[in-house]
């Protein structure tokens, strides 16, 4: 994308072609690594002529409608699946999900039963009945899918791993908000279980932390996926 570089970085460029003939389809997306040298391409080369063509440049946004044949998009990297929305393809949900339940129960067995099984069992987190553990997958499948859906109607391009570590603290304060506040100072004195309450706490920063870092490798690679598989 020569036209570009002279404008700033350019970060990536990918511009659909026909499957058959692998002639251009008339318009694409560039992504330019400052917002003020986007902008600077917009005002500078809107409405100017390329190759006989009159050229439609705009910053990209979230739409349904498929772009108008020769325009650019310059600004956001976005992927073009017909509707440009980070984390819709269902190849990104599974792996989100897959990998929310992998970053689980790992940890969960790390952390509850190897580690730190002593300061669980004398808080009676083990108390009870035998656990369903068919319903405590599909409790965790539930909340992972739940998550990264929700990820992909939120985050629309700024797939970043601070996009993904915000994303993913809000969602594990709202969970430690209704599990461990619950489970632990409210139901017993702070000074009798401060120790399960600063463990839980520190588990679901850690499960959390990994997730966010992987809802954000995956979505950051979806304007390549979409250049290999268009």
């Amino acid at each position: 994308m020569r036209l570009f570089e002279s404008y700033g970085d350019v970060i990536s460029a990918y511009i659909p072609k026909h499957a058959k003939t692998e002639d251009p389809k008339g318009y694409g997306f560039v992504k330019i690594s400052l917002n003020a040298e986007g902008l600077r391409v917009i005002e500078t080369l809107n409405g100017t002529l390329f190759m006989d063509r009159k050229l439609t440049i705009e910053e990209a946004k979230n739409r349904n409608a498929i772009p108008a044949k020769g325009r650019v998009s310059a600004g956001a990297e976005v992927d073009y699946r017909g509707t440009v929305k980070a984390g819709r393809s269902i190849k990104r949900i599974f792996l989100g999900t897959l990998g929310y339940i992998v970053i689980y129960f790992p940890l969960a067995a790390l952390w509850h039963t190897i580690l730190f099984p002593e300061f669980y069992d004398s808080s009676g987190y083990f108390s009870g009945d035998y656990p369903n553990f068919l319903l405590g997958v599909f409790s965790i499948f539930l909340q992972g899918l739940v998550l990264t859906v929700a990820y992909g109607q939120f985050i629309s391009s700024d797939a970043t791993i601070k996009t993904g570590l915000k994303y993913s603290y809000t969602a594990g304060i709202f969970l430690w908000a209704c599990h461990v506040v619950p489970s632990y100072a409210a139901k017993h004195p702070l000074s009798s279980n401060i120790m399960c309450f600063s463990l839980e706490t520190l588990y679901l920063a850690i499960q959390f932390t990994l997730f966010g870092c992987v809802l954000s490798f995956i979505n950051r690679s979806r304007s390549d996926a979409s250049a290999h598989h268009n």
